[in-house]
């Protein structure tokens, strides 16, 4: 069961939505920053006695909650009742008043996730501290001169040149010298900053449904496209699972109204195709590029949601 279908099972339950907030992974879930187990909400004092009405309420000895089922398990502002009360914790009224509506859905804040991670530090809290801290702080620059060295180091590195090499490579060593220098008319390269330190290159440009066939038959008539390319240039970011993160967020700040966006990866690169999957990519159709004729992409498609 993936995190939508989670989610799913939760609204079914039709909840007052401005009685309760998902928590806990929840907010990471509904991002696609990882997958979750189950599913935390915290309540208001009158949802919770309408729930233990209906439900019970369960105490382990530390820990009141009341467990809707397998999947949905429900806290209130006295639920762990051993803990030391922390003076500088949001309330769960005011996490609550604060929600984010999600996909119809209200979610506690990354901030206040981010807040109770920080004071638990378990293992699992120590991974989503780093990918709320990334998702948080990461933003996106068009290259500037001066960084086309750096972009060049990154591009030379194993893990990029065994699939950016040859008549690809020399093509997008032009472009960024094109790109600098304000003649380029077809591509916008970026640089992804995780705060003040770079990380990552990324190119985009718009789909032309007048010339891009293999691309404009996958596209609807009020289509606005852009076809992506990107590669992980610090390589003390790579593992992280940064890569889908790092689209996602491109595309949430900088291309927002577009409805289409595709990615042709080597299908000798089983890694990219799965972040891409991830990030919502659908597979299309293999095709010979013509930067490298002994080769073979393959075309994915992502469907902006409206």
């Amino acid at each position: 069961m993936n995190n939508q279908e989670k989610f799913a099972i939760l609204k079914g339950l039709n909840l007052p939505t401005n009685e309760y907030a998902i928590t806990a992974s929840g907010p990471l879930g509904i991002r696609n920053l990882r997958e979750i187990n189950d599913v935390d909400i915290i309540v208001t004092p009158k949802l919770w006695d309408s729930l233990a009405s209906k439900y019970g309420v369960t105490d382990t000895g530390s820990v009141k909650k009341i467990i809707l089922n397998e999947m949905i398990e429900t806290f209130c502002e006295d639920s762990f009742y051993t803990d030391q009360k922390d003076p500088n914790a949001p309330t769960v009224a005011e996490r609550i008043s604060q929600r984010e509506i999600i996909a119809e859905l209200p979610f506690d804040s990354l901030e206040n996730v981010l807040h109770y991670k920080r004071k638990l530090r378990r293992a699992k809290d120590l991974s989503d501290i780093f990918l709320i801290e990334r998702f948080l702080s990461m933003h996106f620059e068009p290259l500037k001169k001066g960084q086309q060295d750096l972009v060049k180091g990154w591009l030379k590195q194993d893990y990029v040149a065994k699939y950016w090499y040859g008549e690809g490579l020399q093509n997008t060593l032009n472009t960024i010298e094109r790109f600098i220098n304000d003649q380029e008319i077809l591509f916008t390269l970026w640089i992804a900053y995780d705060g003040d330190i770079p990380f990552g290159y990324l190119m985009t440009s718009d789909v032309d449904p007048e010339k891009d066939h293999l691309l404009a038959k996958y596209c609807g008539p009020k289509a606005s496209a852009i076809t992506l390319d990107l590669c992980i240039g610090n390589p003390t970011y790579l593992g992280k699972g940064l890569g889908h993160i790092m689209i996602q967020q491109l595309l949430l700040q900088k291309f927002s109204s577009k409805t289409d966006v595709f990615i042709d990866p080597s299908v000798d690169n089983p890694k990219a195709i799965h972040v891409y999957g991830k990030a919502g990519f659908q597979k299309r159709e293999e095709f010979v590029p013509e930067w490298d004729r002994t080769d073979r992409c393959l075309l994915m498609q992502l469907k902006m949601e409206s």
